[in-house]
């Protein structure tokens, strides 16, 4: 007695088709190379007007792996006709008087099923095999697929058409071949070794930038630093000066190091090469602690709006009282070309102040330079690649059990590779 749930794979279905000698109707979001080859070959022995063929020719369709372009090419080099059915999920076979209803694969999500691996498909019983043709408009087939006679049933006459469909036209399948080529679909066999890992682990980035306004430091403009300077020292010369003096306020000293203890509590360092990892299960944590980061980095920023500009234009006095003495001892000349002779001394303050405005920054532009950018980034084929990977993970997370996750990784990859 045959069974009635099987294993149905490329593999299965293409026998299957093989031994079809009146009829064959494939219906299914997609088709794959193996079957399509054998259905092309069947169309010389059967003739293509007793072949039909339902696929929802869909870019979408394509790239989750339901099938593959190429297949479709091939039937249609072979004159099979391809009719699009819209949404269509479920997987129908029927090979003269024996049909089978199956759930297809998502080759971008799994691998199709091997022998005895897993069940995905129910055998139909004649009634159930003449009902479901009965559902498919065959009309605009070049013959009509004939319903076996042992099948036939006065109560599947008159059922209405539910799989609505439209043969895939030129432009159709021109259109989605052009999407394609431009942008091809994700390679299946590494994307579902990558997933073995993405709900473990993910690559964080935390940066944060121009909060050290106490470290930061300008140049003394050069036309200044000549001043009283023989020509071939002022051309070696090269004077910085502290923005402001150190000072708590101005300090974000305090916010770096938290932000560093949130970063090595919550992540762990796959060293140059890798970046740094956080557990996905600690993820909704982190997300806490940098949320209570930032509204602490953005208080500083108000404290640092309110003190700044202040603290920017005693460092800009203090500089111009320094050079002030040296400006009206010896006066440059590319001074004297800017004013009238004997200038006063607050002229020349102004002149330096002027000097100035290129180095020292507004307190307003230094607050808003300010930044703070998180970026969580999936784990990568090219990582995984990686000799030291496995390693560094254990050796970062030995508190976590990756047996099963490597054992699965594994069994992926040599799954791919044709190992058994």
């Amino acid at each position: 007695m045959e069974q009635l749930f099987i294993t149905l794979s490329s593999k299965n279905i293409a026998e299957l088709v093989n031994s079809a000698r009146r009829f064959i109707l494939y219906a299914a979001p997609g088709i794959q190379k193996k079957p399509a080859w054998v259905i092309a070959n069947a169309a010389q022995r059967l003739g293509s007007g007793n072949i039909a063929v339902y696929l929802d020719f869909d870019e979408r369709v394509l790239r989750m792996g339901f099938g593959s372009l190429e297949a479709a090419s091939i039937l249609r080099a072979s004159g099979v006709e391809i009719n699009h059915a819209p949404g269509l999920r479920t997987g129908l076979l029927i090979c003269d008087d024996k049909g089978y209803i199956f759930a297809p694969t998502a080759l971008y999500l799994e691998p199709e099923p091997r022998d005895k691996e897993s069940i995905n498909a129910m055998r139909l019983l004649p009634q159930q095999l003449a009902d479901a043709l009965s559902r498919f408009n065959l009309s605009h087939q070049k013959a009509v697929v004939k319903i076996p006679e042992q099948n036939q049933n006065s109560d599947v006459q008159g059922h209405s058409v539910e799989i609505r469909s439209e043969p895939v036209s030129a432009l159709h399948f021109g259109e989605i071949e052009k999407t394609l080529t431009e942008l091809p679909p994700a390679q299946f066999d590494l994307a579902r070794q990558v997933r073995v890992f993405s709900p473990y682990l993910q690559y964080v980035d935390i940066h944060l930038k121009g909060a050290a306004i106490q470290r930061h430091r300008i140049n003394i403009p050069q036309k200044l630093i000549e001043l009283g300077a023989a020509k071939e020292v002022a051309r070696r010369l090269r004077t910085t000066f502290d923005l402001i003096l150190k000072d708590d306020r101005y300090s974000s000293a305090s916010l770096e190091a938290e932000l560093n203890e949130i970063r090595q509590n919550f992540t762990k360092s796959m060293g140059s090469e890798h970046g740094r990892l956080i557990l996905k299960a600690a993820k909704p944590l982190l997300e806490k602690r940098l949320a209570e980061f930032k509204e602490k980095l953005e208080q500083h920023q108000k404290t640092l709006a309110n003190v700044l500009q202040g603290a920017l234009n005693e460092s800009r006095n203090l500089i111009i009282e320094y050079y002030l003495p040296l400006v009206l001892k010896n006066p440059p000349d590319c001074m004297r070309a800017q004013l009238f002779n004997n200038p006063s001394a607050d002229v020349i303050r102004k002149w330096i102040d002027i000097q100035l405005d290129k180095e020292i920054p507004k307190a307003e532009k230094l607050v808003q330079s300010i930044e703070f950018k998180v970026y969580f980034k999936d784990i990568t084929y090219e990582t995984l690649n990686h000799s030291d990977f496995i390693e560094l993970v254990k050796a970062n997370f030995p508190a976590i059990d990756w047996d099963k996750p490597f054992t699965e990784f594994i069994a992926a990859r040599s799954r791919e590779n044709g190992e058994d």
